[in-house]
């Protein structure tokens, strides 16, 4: 009994670490990359394209063909560590660092504020040029 107790824990340890990401087809998004294994055994690295009614239609890593299949040919699905373009290329970890930065978070933050800012003037000015109960345009959303 104690070493079947050993080898189950054993087992869970070694399952527990493995690095394939098992899903299940509802888990499936558009424009993931996963590993398709079908019910022959045959398997397919691929960018999903979409997923509709009991149809898969996905872009395969080896031709770069579109190919629609049955949800119920596919036995197992496993998500990639690698990502996929939209022509089923891989995309390199260099690339994605690179795009994955947020150096634009303040030229974004700035560009925002000063359209608002003009644009609560635009809204404002007229009413300031009118005097409409001497509110002052900096004020008019506070008022």
């Amino acid at each position: 009994m104690k070493s079947t107790l050993f080898f189950l824990v054993f087992l869970f340890f070694i399952f527990g670490c493995s690095n394939h990401k098992t899903l299940t087809v509802p888990q499936i998004e558009n424009r993931q990359s996963v590993k398709l294994v079908f019910q022959d055994g045959t398997s397919a690295n691929a960018f999903i394209v979409s997923k509709e009614n009991n149809q898969l239609t996905y872009i395969a890593q080896s031709d770069h063909q579109k190919y629609t299949v049955p949800v119920k040919n596919i036995r197992r699905v496993e998500a990639l560590n690698t990502y996929l373009d939209d022509l089923a290329n891989p995309i390199s970890n260099a690339e994605i660092e690179r795009v994955k930065s947020n150096r634009n978070t303040w030229g974004y933050a700035i560009g925002g504020a000063v359209v608002g800012g003009a644009a609560g003037l635009v809204v404002a000015l007229p009413f300031w040029y009118n005097d409409v109960k001497g509110i002052p345009p900096y004020f008019v959303a506070g008022a």
